[in-house]
């Protein structure tokens, strides 16, 4: 073969991966430091020089299908990654695919109408690519030269080495993770994709994702690891610990004695932990029956005086908490729920919901309510289609699980009414003997909003008499909006019980598919700031209550400690990942990707940089530093919790929460 046509075979190979890099840089708006960009070139040039060789060496057929495959595989990948981030907001590892998946495949049509027309780019360069390579049909090696072969064999491997190398070098001072951990362990995705390159992480992911048990770093140090359990009498003991601080004697002796170190680390972090102590909200709610509301896709632009003037009163008169985050997750829904009742981070690229759901802690929401002599239900107007609820909810803790099946006598087109759901369940609940907990999950709000359904449709002349230049999303969105305030009108005036009952409203997600100028637009706060798409209303509304606002940052992980302290329940502080939001505890929401925001500003992992609401009020490299190892130490243990079935080898701390529904 001539220089000419070598070097022309190996732009054949090199170009379109280049290219295919570079565009998923653009399109996903990813940092791109001069360290990235190299590491990126050097592995396209790995891989370039792995298709130069089996091209050379190789028998042809089997060569030209392992080209082909690749070029077509990259560009796929590459189109689906960029989709799924403007879909749903973040990447995917192969992880998702293996525990738990959804169905989504009556989105497939829904996610390629969305899609950006630039998207479909990576596969018209991967279509050119394999019609050019097919078309030059490079030729095979003539020279058995060994030297020359050998050049062929180190080259490779001299590229995929110095790749390596560059892992080790050019991390920002405070980055949330190491490029070469990432490497090793690509769980935290989002900042795998953008530091190790996307070509490159396919492989490692694909490894990852086959290979590992699932284990993660859990840093604790010495001094917070516990020895011996606290010892104080009734009358040592501080009064804002009373009835918190436990007996940890037979957990100790159980940490003591495991042999497996991932168990051990578990034990560790929670015995290490502080008790949070009760504060003056402890109890307000004591003996109140409560309805725990999740509201699909609930933003602030849903709550408007005149269009939904239920939930404007509620916001106005109840407790509203106007710093509340709604982290997506990867089944969004199912993951705020899961997150909402037990106060513990999914595993990151898995369906937690589905996959895990029988081995979360057993101290949720629903069973410490159960254990106080609370009757527990709740309800869903949709069906088991996407996660099997009528399963999952009794092993979280429902005594009954009632959904479409009996709520909704007629379906309608699209996602089904709010207000037909809240006449069964009110009929249901002004039925019940004693004191109840009824966690509901509405659905009148789903997206799509740009096509026509019942509900988008219903109030839409009554949404243009307030807004008349609103765009169809916005129209379709109000329209469902009302249908949810009228169903939360229905429960206020016809609960018999309503002036004993505190109903607490919080969103799963933003409305997905929502442009953010559109909400920015119709929002009283800059929603287009770093994750302030994903700030959301939460609310919490008794009769009797004095109204109240609470500013300080929090998410959905806060719910059930921030509830198990306002009425009162038996808990243990440091099962749950969030915190009591009245608490005097710092706190931090966190988002998938490991970024987060406290009271002082938002931390980036994408650049590793804290962006402080005030410039004279930032914090230190090390404080920074301090909180990514927290940040990492929650979303870790939380993991480990599920993939190692933690609390199925505690059986001690199950039988002090779980009882099973009959």
């Amino acid at each position: 073969m001539s220089n000419k046509k070598k070097q022309l075979s190996f732009f054949i190979y090199m170009i379109p991966l280049l290219l295919i890099e570079i565009l998923f840089r653009v399109q996903n708006s990813q940092t791109y430091p001069s360290i990235v960009f190299v590491r990126s070139l050097l592995f396209v040039g790995f891989l370039t020089s792995i298709l130069y060789l089996i091209n050379t060496y190789l028998n042809t057929i089997l060569a030209r299908i392992l080209t082909v495959l690749l070029f077509f595989f990259n560009s796929i990948y590459a189109f689906f990654q960029t989709g799924i981030h403007y879909y749903y907001g973040h990447f995917f590892s192969m992880r998702f695919l293996f525990e738990g998946t959804p169905d989504v495949g009556s989105y497939t049509v829904d996610f390629l109408k969305y899609l950006k027309f630039e998207t479909y780019a990576f596969i018209l360069i991967g279509l050119i690519a394999i019609a050019v390579y097919l078309y030059i049909k490079p030729e095979k090696a003539t020279d058995t030269n060994p030297k020359y072969l050998l050049v062929s064999i180190m080259s490779p491997l001299l590229l995929y080495l110095a790749y390596i190398a560059m892992l080790f070098i050019g991390d920002a001072p405070n980055a949330f993770e190491s490029s070469i951990k990432l490497y090793i362990k690509p769980y935290y995705t989002e900042n795998a994709m953008n530091q190790l390159g996307m070509s490159s992480f396919i492989s490692t992911d694909i490894i990852y994702s086959l290979t590992s048990d699932g284990s993660l770093e859990v840093k604790i140090p010495q001094e917070e690891i516990v020895d011996e359990p606290i010892e104080e009498s009734e009358e040592e003991k501080p009064s804002t610990l009373d009835g918190r601080i436990q007996d940890d004697l037979e957990w100790i002796q159980a940490r003591d004695a495991e042999q497996n170190d991932t168990i051990r680390s578990i034990d560790n972090y929670f015995l290490g932990k502080s008790y949070t102590e009760r504060n003056d909200k402890t109890g307000v709610y004591k003996d109140k029956n409560f309805i725990y509301v999740l509201v699909e896709a609930f933003d602030m632009i849903a709550i408007h005086e005149t269009l939904t003037p239920t939930l404007y009163k509620m916001q106005q008169e109840g407790t509203y908490f106007d710093h509340f985050y709604s982290p997506q997750f990867n089944c969004a829904t199912a993951e705020s729920e899961l997150m909402s009742l037990s106060s513990l981070y999914p595993v990151i690229d898995t369906c937690t919901m589905s996959a895990y759901y029988d081995r979360t802690s057993p101290q949720t929401i629903f069973n410490l309510f159960k254990n106080k002599g609370y009757n527990t239900s709740s309800y869903h107007n949709w069906n088991d289609q996407f996660y099997p609820r009528s399963i999952i909810h009794p092993e979280l803790g429902s005594d009954h699980y009632r959904d479409v099946k009996t709520l909704i006598p007629r379906l309608i087109s699209g996602w089904q009414s709010d207000l037909t759901m809240m006449e069964g369940i009110v009929k249901e609940l002004n039925a019940e003997e004693g004191k109840f907990m009824s966690y509901i999950i509405t659905s009148s709000t789903h997206l799509p909003y740009d096509v026509s359904s019942s509900l988008g449709n219903r109030y839409v002349n009554k949404v243009l008499e307030v807004y008349p230049d609103a765009p169809l999303e916005i129209r379709t969105y109000l329209s469902k909006a009302v249908e949810l305030d009228l169903a939360m009108q229905y429960l206020l005036e016809n609960l018999s019980s309503m002036d004993n009952t505190v109903v607490a409203m919080y969103a799963d997600h933003r409305p997905l598919k929502m442009k953010g100028a559109y909400l920015d637009k119709y929002s009283d706060i800059n929603r287009l700031a770093m994750y302030e798409l994903d700030r959301t209303p939460m609310i919490v509304y008794n009769p009797q209550q004095v109204p109240e606002k609470v500013s300080k940052v929090s998410s959905t992980i806060d719910m059930a400690p921030t509830f198990a302290n306002l009425f009162d329940l038996e808990y243990d502080t440091r099962l749950f990942m969030g915190n009591d939001i009245f608490s005097n505890e710092e706190n931090f929401v966190i988002f998938q990707s490991g970024s987060w925001y406290s009271q002082k500003g938002y931390f980036s992992t994408a650049d590793a940089r804290f962006y402080p609401f005030d410039e004279a009020d930032s914090i230190s490299s090390d404080e920074i530093n301090r909180v990514n190892q927290i940040v990492k130490n929650k979303m870790s243990v939380s993991s480990l919790i599920y993939t190692h079935q933690y609390f199925n080898k505690r059986l001690f701390i199950q039988d002090k929460y779980k009882q099973l529904a009959p």
